[in-house]
């Protein structure tokens, strides 16, 4: 009784057609969630990827709404094609499906951009990496290139990286561990201290080797990854001291 109630209309029709519906969002909602979920060369969380469905699903239906709406009251169009109507309608709804499907990746994707904001500060870009510590270097290489523990102090650099503590000390870790630079704290002189004790403005930087033994490629590979000898840049390859006084005038102050 209920099976043919349900298939021939009778007192059953207005929760079939609910049901209909409902199905009709649910099957197209999952289609939307695993296409953003799964196509995306990277990582989509399963909450954005269901956002952007929602988004997606919500303007599929205006769309076919207004859509219905245009080619019933408008139908101007067959004059215009005659026998070929169908084609341009057809187009303009592929069109107008994909700009909803569009709308709804971008949505998705909002997630992935917040976390890469999240994870991915100013300061660790490669090029602001190699360029801070390119400067240090050719400072040091132009006024103190002898490598006699000779330098000078971290504060020196302090408005170079705009007072940032953190930007500091990660360009002298970075040219630490490549063998550019030895970090020291001279106690006693004026001006080496900063108003906080153990801050990175109270170290003392030089030069590890002189000048004339150190090379910029290294540095260019460790922010790069290893990129240079693929670029080229026979210029990387010069002594320090040359290079500082040569092509490193295009770093700026």
């Amino acid at each position: 009784m209920i099976v043919s109630e349900w298939f021939h209309g009778g007192a059953l029709r207005e929760v079939r057609t609910l049901w209909l519906t409902t199905l009709r969002w649910i099957i197209s909602g999952a289609a939307l969630i695993l296409l953003y979920r799964l196509v995306p060369n990277t990582a989509v969380r399963w909450r954005d990827a269901v956002w952007g469905a929602i988004t997606a699903a919500l303007a599929l239906e205006l769309l076919r709404r207004g859509f219905g709406m245009y080619l019933e009251r408008l139908p101007t169009y067959t004059i215009v094609y005659g026998a070929f109507a169908a084609l341009p309608m057809f187009l303009l709804w592929l069109f107008l499906f994909w700009t909803a499907v569009l709308i709804g990746a971008v949505v998705a994707s909002r997630g992935v951009l917040a976390a890469l904001d999240d994870d991915v500060k100013p300061g660790d870009a490669p090029g602001v990496q190699f360029l801070d510590a390119a400067r240090v270097l050719a400072e040091l290489a132009r006024l103190a290139p002898g490598a006699n523990g000779a330098g000078f102090p971290a504060g020196h650099w302090r408005a170079a990286f705009d007072d940032d503590p953190q930007r500091a000390l990660r360009t002298v870790q970075l040219l630490a561990e490549n063998g550019y630079l030895v970090r020291m704290i001279v106690f006693g002189l004026d001006g080496i201290h900063s108003d906080e004790p153990g801050s990175i403005w109270d170290e003392h930087w030089a030069l590890a080797r002189p000048a004339s033994e150190l090379r910029v490629r290294e540095l260019f590979d460790a922010t790069w990854g290893a990129a240079s000898g693929a670029a080229g840049l026979a210029e990387l390859d010069q002594p320090l001291g040359s290079w500082a006084n040569g092509p490193a005038g295009a770093l700026g102050p």
